[in-house]
C-alpha cells in the first residue's frame, strides 16, 4: 500500500512553523466518488488559499471518510490531522492544534513536520523541555531538516546552552548556506565566547549574502568595540545607521565607540538618540 507523498513548505523565521501540504501522486481527484482523499486534497488547497475555517470543516469530514482501496493507512489519517492542526494553528487556536498534532503522532510517531510544529506550540506555552524533545525527535526522524535544526538551536540559546546551540546552527548552515539571520545568530554566539575571528567570519558571510544587512554591520561594530578598535567600530556603525536609522542599539554602540575616541559630545548625542528609539537600552 502506498503512503501519501508530502510536500513541505518552509520559511525561516523565529520558531519556524512548517506547513504540511499534500502532493498527490495519483489521480485521486479524478474519481467521481468522494472519499477521505478527495476531502484531504480540498482541505489542503483551502489552507494554501488561507481559508482556514473552511479547511477545518472539510478536513473534519475527511476524518469521517475512508481512503480508496490501497490507501487505507493510519499514517494517511495522520496527514489529515496534521493539516487540520496547521489550520487551527494559523487561526491561533493552539489548544486544538496541539490536540490534532497529538492525534497525528499517535498514528505516525515519526512524522517530522508534526513533531516540529508541536515543538513550536510547546515552546509558545513555555514548555521548553517538551519543545526540545520534539525538535530532537524531528531531527532523529529526518536528519536533513533545516527548520528543526534552526528551531532547536534558537531554543538552546534561550535555555543558555550555547555550545549545543552552535552545533545546531552549524548543521543548519550546512544545509542552507544563504540565510544571513542564522549567520548573525551564530556569530553572536562566537562573540560571547570571544572567538572574534569566527564571529567576524559569520557577520561578513551575512553581509556577503545581504550587503545592506544592518544587523551584521552592527555586530561587526560590537566586535571592534570589544577589541578596542573604536575607529573601525564607528565606521561600521555609521553604515548600519545609514541603512536603518531606527536601530536604537546601533546608536548606543556608536556612543561607546565615540566615547573610546574621546568624542564625549557625540557619545552623549548617540545615547539620547538610542533612548528615544528604545527606552529599554
Amino acid at each position: 500500500m502506498k503512503k501519501l507523498t508530502l510536500k513541505r513548505k518552509t520559511n525561516v523565521a523565529t520558531a519556524v512553523f512548517v506547513a504540511v501540504v499534500i502532493l498527490f501522486t495519483f489521480a485521486a481527484n479524478a474519481m467521481a466518488e468522494e472519499n477521505a482523499l478527495t476531502f484531504l486534497e480540498r482541505g489542503a488547497n483551502l489552507i494554501g488559499q488561507g481559508k482556514y475555517s473552511e479547511a477545518i470543516d472539510v478536513l473534519t469530514q475527511a476524518l469521517k471518510e475512508d481512503f480508496p482501496e490501497g490507501q487505507r493507512l493510519e499514517s494517511n489519517y495522520a496527514v489529515i490531522y496534521a493539516n487540520r492542526g496547521d489550520a487551527y494553528f494559523k487561526l491561533g487556536l493552539t489548544d486544538k492544534a496541539l490536540d490534532d498534532y497529538n492525534s497525528a503522532l499517535e498514528l505516525d510517531n515519526t512524522f517530522p513536520e508534526v513533531l516540529l510544529n508541536r515543538g513550536v506550540i510547546k515552546k509558545k506555552l513555555g514548555d521548553y523541555e517538551g519543545a526540545l524533545i520534539d525538535y530532537t525527535k524531528a531531527i532523529d526522524s529526518k536528519s536533513m531538516f533545516p527548520a528543526a535544526h534552526f528551531n532547536k538551536g534558537e531554543l538552546l540559546i534561550e535555555m543558555g546552552r550555547n555550545e549545543e546551540a552552535l552545533e545546531q546552527l552549524s548543521k543548519y548552515i550546512l544545509l542552507v548556506a544563504d540565510n544571513p539571520h542564522v549567520y548573525n545568530l551564530r556569530g553572536e554566539l562566537y562573540l560571547k565566547e570571544k572567538k572574534y575571528n569566527l564571529a567576524l567570519g559569520d557577520f561578513n558571510s551575512a553581509l556577503y549574502i545581504d550587503g545592506k544587512n544592518a544587523e551584521a554591520l552592527m555586530n561587526i561594530g560590537k566586535v571592534y568595540i570589544e577589541t578596542k578598535d573604536y575607529t573601525g567600530a564607528e565606521l561600521e556603525l555609521n553604515k548600519a545607521i545609514a541603512i536603518n536609522p531606527d536601530l536604537g542599539e546601533a546608536y548606543m554602540l556608536r556612543s561607546k565607540a565615540r566615547e573610546g575616541l574621546g568624542n564625549k559630545a557625540g557619545a552623549e548625542a548617540d545615547r539620547k538618540k538610542a533612548k528615544s528609539l528604545n527606552p529599554n537600552l
